[in-house]
């Protein structure tokens, strides 16, 4: 396993390999001198280009968030949108573990300008038809609403959209990645209190209700990580995940959830916790992926509710049973649309579900 940042050792690592010279099981990686790191030669995978490196939020089950970052130089990146362009390439994918990240201010505030002006350029490149995104964080787009306001009319022109296959949803939306992970602030504080700033991770469920609604405000439709099987998880955590996967139902929030388990990445602080796998999980843990693909299929896909019906249910139920036991049932029998009572169902929090309401589409603002 090759572990870091390649521009100082990989090549010398594959050399070695290449001679069946002996070569570590592990290798850790020297850290590249930021300004020595060559551009691509050749056009990449859809037309991948970094704008930023690391992170340093600190989330102790991730790797790129405990290295420093820094931001490539905005020539250096029309170097590599060039290089994909001449390669064939109309799509320039932004890579980054968080776009708001780009030359951002101490305190993880975010440097609307010079985001803007990245896009901008890159958006008025010949030839660049479609953006994409990777990762992006819900904490700047609440510290400063107008950077999705002015963001937002670059992106959604250079989005992919074709009418005729898209008949569900009248009119474009941007999608990113965002880390949402757990409701439970008990875990948050733990191994994750650098995701809310500039705020503070006591906020957490209210930080995320508000960052999607304002994402939606601008039509922007997050894919969201929900992340299940922590180490020292509780029952009670994993409520509070499904009271703010609720929370943001009765907020009429427009994303894709994507359940993942934990898995303890070899660089990261929580590298030598147990890893999680489907027999492990508890019956409130099958709930929340259960809940998130319940979801998924009533919003993105209506149509398609048919696949619940009983034997398309009982099919998968005999073999989620079988293979990962009986905790599985009532989840899928709640994914099904089995009118079951769900314990784990709350109303909406007062204490963020009837603050003042913005001008803009109704959303509630806290901050």
């Amino acid at each position: 396993m090759f572990q870091g940042e390649g521009e100082e050792d990989l090549i010398s690592v594959f050399k070695k390999m290449i001679n069946d010279e002996a070569v570590s099981p592990y290798f850790v990686a020297s850290k590249p001198n930021t300004k020595k790191i060559p551009p691509i030669t050749h056009a990449a995978c859809y037309g991948m280009v970094e704008i930023t490196r690391g992170c340093g939020r600190g989330c102790q089950f991730c790797s790129p968030t405990n290295r420093t970052k820094y931001s490539f130089p905005l020539n250096y990146i029309m170097k590599e949108v060039k290089t994909n362009v001449d390669g064939g390439s109309s799509t320039i994918f932004t890579v980054t573990e968080d776009i708001f990240l780009y030359k951002s201010k101490p305190g993880f505030i975010p440097n609307r300008e010079e985001i803007v002006k990245l896009y901008k350029t890159i958006a008025s490149y010949p030839g660049v038809d479609y953006i994409l995104l990777s990762h992006a964080s819900l904490a700047p787009v609440i510290y400063d609403q107008k950077l999705l306001e002015e963001l937002s009319p670059i992106l959604l022109e250079k989005t992919r959209w074709n009418p005729e296959l898209h008949k569900s949803y009248p009119k474009r939306f941007v999608s990113v990645e965002v880390g949402i992970e757990t409701g439970s602030v008990r875990l948050m504080k733990k191994y994750m209190k650098g995701k809310a700033l500039p705020y503070s991770v006591d906020n957490w469920p209210e930080l995320v209700v508000q960052g999607v609604g304002i994402m939606n405000d601008y039509d922007w439709w997050p894919l969201c990580t929900i992340m299940t099987g922590q180490p020292d998880e509780t029952d009670d955590d994993v409520r509070a995940t499904l009271d703010l996967i609720d929370d943001l139902k009765n907020h009429n929030a427009k994303m894709f959830y994507t359940p993942v388990l934990f898995i303890p990445l070899k660089e990261a602080m929580l590298g030598n916790n147990r890893r999680t796998n489907l027999k492990n999980l508890s019956e409130l843990q099958w709930e929340v992926i259960a809940r998130c693909w319940k979801y998924n299929i009533d919003f993105w896909r209506p149509d398609m509710k048919w696949m619940l019906n009983p034997i398309f249910f009982f099919s998968h139920w005999f073999y989620a049973r079988w293979k990962h036991g009986k905790k599985a049932t009532i989840p899928m029998m709640h994914l099904a649309g089995f009118p079951i009572a769900q314990k784990t169902n709350k109303l909406c929090t007062p204490e963020y579900c009837q603050e003042d309401v913005s001008p803009r589409n109704g959303r509630h603002r806290l901050f």
